[in-house]
């Protein structure tokens, strides 16, 4: 989230600061092992693990889903999703639009975000049929580049649609879908997903936040 839509991490961390809660803005790793860093993968987890254990940290919560299904699995953390968090702690969101939601892998099982999502928002958020991956999930435009793109275009013609994925949002946004993160509409937040060496650099300046 923070390299992709980095105003809208800012207004999410400010809320959060605002109710005695901090911000870390470190990788999960799980980009790192799909893509074959097994070893790397281990190192920066249990850097991780190890930072959070010292902090004294007992519950996380994660804005991605990738992070929170993998996190998990992972470690003994208490984990919570983003959208739960805000209405336990009244937040008040923008008003938002009907429209279909493109649910990201790890949450298509339990819809664990999905429902606090329609919680939060007070929308009804059904899920867009007929697509499966945004194409990152598993190196999935690199394995099946064909397939991907034939999901990609059903939802570029599909018109507007919601992800509450950031990586979604930004291989949906460059394949020219119009996909708007569900957080960036309940802040008001107005931007594109950064792609390439702006989410890289963004990424890299909230090391200093």
């Amino acid at each position: 989230l923070a390299g992709y839509l980095p105003r809208t991490t800012r207004a999410i961390a400010v809320f959060f600061r605002r109710n005695g809660i901090g911000s870390v803005f470190d990788c999960c790793a799980k980009p790192v092992l799909e893509f074959g860093g097994t070893e790397l993968a281990a190192v920066s987890l249990e850097k991780l693990r190890s930072r959070l254990q010292k902090a004294g940290i007992r519950e996380i919560i994660t804005a991605c889903p990738n992070c929170y299904h993998f996190l998990k699995e992972h470690t003994e953390l208490k984990l919570t999703d983003v959208f739960h968090s805000l209405k336990k702690l009244k937040f008040l969101s923008a008003r938002l639009d009907e429209g279909p939601v493109f649910v990201p892998c790890p949450d298509r099982k339990e819809h664990l975000f999905l429902h606090s999502a329609r919680e939060l928002l007070e929308l009804d958020l059904q899920p867009l049929e007929g697509v499966q991956c945004c194409g990152l999930g598993g190196g999935a435009m690199v394995h099946e580049p064909e397939i991907v793109r034939n999901f990609r275009e059903v939802i570029r013609t599909g018109g507007k649609s919601y992800v509450y994925c950031a990586s979604c949002a930004a291989a949906l946004g460059s394949a020219g879908c119009d996909a708007r993160h569900l957080l960036a509409g309940a802040f008001d937040v107005h931007e594109e997903p950064r792609l390439g060496f702006a989410g890289l650099l963004h990424r890299c300046l909230f090391k200093f936040y």
